[in-house]
């Protein structure tokens, strides 16, 4: 059996400082240095990797966290666009009340407003067609609206996270064009609500002006209150009971035979439905505006005092009451109490 050579060693001498200890030796064997080198080297590269991999992972961190806070600001900015939406979707429901109010009062079929609530999809239209180019064609840059029905998709509903989910569900974009886009339409929004704030006012006042004018005209006296003939005319007359004294007459007077109805001219409230000695059965009516109308030598009355009469309603029968010389109407018209003539306001049927 051959002879095996032994195994070279080398000896490390520890020499401390001079006159401070004893020296020390190491004996290592060539397997045993080998076997350490391995060692050293695989202690290394471990050490090498997770500091490649840490230093790789900071600008993913960075990003991260740059992207989760450009979501959280792209959050707020959307519900302020929310509240805005909401406010100016409540200021065009007052408008379209004013415009059913003026389509009720110019005798056109009224619009009657849907009801309130959330913003949605359908009030978008309603939304674009107020603003009339206020807010534009303005949409989302590609790639933030995601396949969810609701348009934005911006994570869980509790929050932001740095998981993956988080991460997928956000889409970074150079020079952040979703918050500009956001910021953009959030400026659209609150000059649209500013425009319908500022509008409002006018069309209260115009609305005002309108109901003025419609209660003003249905206050004017316009109907022939009887059936009849015309037998005397407003101004200076003979005096019916001495021809050979003129008098002036107050009014208009419409014959008939006793029983035919006397209609209101105009609507308004009943005043005045009675007796009154030179008129006999007295109808008169305030219409409002300085505007009232007298209905005299009625032989019955339809109305009592404080009754609001349409402008046509009945509200008495032709009758001889009063100083009169035979069925007829007395007719007359009074503004801010002095009499005009009927004839400027309203003419004969026939």
């Amino acid at each position: 059996m051959p002879h095996r050579r032994p195994e070279p060693r080398y000896t490390l001498l520890i020499v401390p400082d001079p006159g401070q200890g004893e020296v020390r030796q190491v004996s290592v064997g060539v397997a045993e240095l080998r076997r350490w080198s391995v060692a050293g080297a695989v202690v290394l590269g471990a050490i090498l990797s997770v500091a490649v991999v840490g230093v790789s992972a900071f600008p993913r961190r960075d990003d991260q966290r740059q992207l989760v806070e450009e979501n959280m600001a792209l959050r707020g900015r959307l519900h302020d666009i929310e509240g805005k939406l909401q406010r100016v979707e409540e200021a065009l429901g007052r408008v379209q009340l004013y415009d059913s109010q003026l389509r009720e009062l110019l005798g056109e079929s009224p619009v009657r407003p849907g009801g309130s609530g959330p913003y949605d999809g359908h009030d978008a239209a309603i939304l674009e067609e107020a603003a009339q180019g206020s807010l534009g064609d303005t949409a989302p840059p590609d790639g933030l609206m995601g396949d969810d029905e609701d348009g934005l998709v911006l994570g869980d509903a509790e929050g932001l996270s740095m998981d993956d989910h988080a991460l997928d569900v956000v889409v970074p974009f150079e020079d952040s064009p979703a918050l500009l886009w956001a910021t953009e339409l959030d400026e659209r929004a609150g000059r649209l609500l500013a425009r319908l704030s500022a509008a409002e006012p006018r069309l209260d006042a115009m609305t005002s002006r309108v109901e003025d004018m419609v209660l003003l005209q249905a206050s004017i006296p316009h109907i022939w209150p009887s059936e009849g003939v015309l037998t005397s005319d407003f101004g200076y007359r003979r005096n019916p009971f001495n021809r050979r004294r003129w008098s002036f007459h107050n009014g208009l007077d419409i014959a008939a035979p006793k029983g035919t109805p006397v209609v209101a001219s105009a609507a308004g409230t009943v005043v005045t439905a009675g007796w009154d000695k030179g008129y006999g059965r007295l109808v008169e009516i305030d219409h409002g505006y300085g505007l009232l109308t007298r209905y005299g030598h009625n032989s019955g009355l339809n109305v009592d005092v404080g009754d609001w009469v349409e402008a046509g309603q009945v509200i008495a029968t032709m009758g001889s009451t009063g100083i009169s010389t035979g069925p007829h109407c007395h007719f007359e018209v009074r503004v801010d109490g002095q009499p005009v003539d009927p004839l400027e306001y309203v003419q004969p049927t026939r």
